[in-house]
């Protein structure tokens, strides 16, 4: 049963995962208003509900987005580690930034699938 409530995408960039006593350069795999993807090389599994701050940009902004995370899940796959972070505690004006940026990455898919209608727009003695 899928129990996602929020439209993912695809989003591969840099994120600094924070916990006590350590620190990790991630590599994140999408995003979502409630959550993120993230992947980096495996070093052990995480304990239910581990808790971390994640800190990123997105694409086209130069503002530092820092989450409070829980690990929601988690995965193996060869030798790298994938965390399903949960957002916890995230500014509204960061949860804005996100929200903003999935409508434009998710309008921009939608417009390159939208057929036009070119019946119109072609003089009648191109036709075939």
């Amino acid at each position: 049963m899928e129990r996602r409530i929020a439209n993912r995408v695809d989003l591969k960039i840099g994120v600094c995962e924070r916990r006590v006593g350590r620190s990790a350069l991630c590599q994140t795999e999408n995003i979502s208003n409630t959550g993120i993807l993230i992947a980096k090389v495996f070093d052990r599994l995480y304990r239910p509900a581990c808790k971390s701050w994640l800190e990123f940009s997105l694409p086209g902004s130069d503002q530092i987005l820092e989450v409070r995370s829980q690990v929601e899940r988690q995965f193996r796959r060869d030798r790298y580690h994938f965390l399903a972070f949960s957002f916890q505690t995230i500014a509204p004006s960061h949860r804005r930034l996100i929200g903003d940026y999935i409508s434009g990455v998710l309008s921009r898919r939608d417009s390159r699938k939208t057929p036009v209608d070119l019946r119109g727009l072609i003089p009648s003695w191109t036709a075939c």
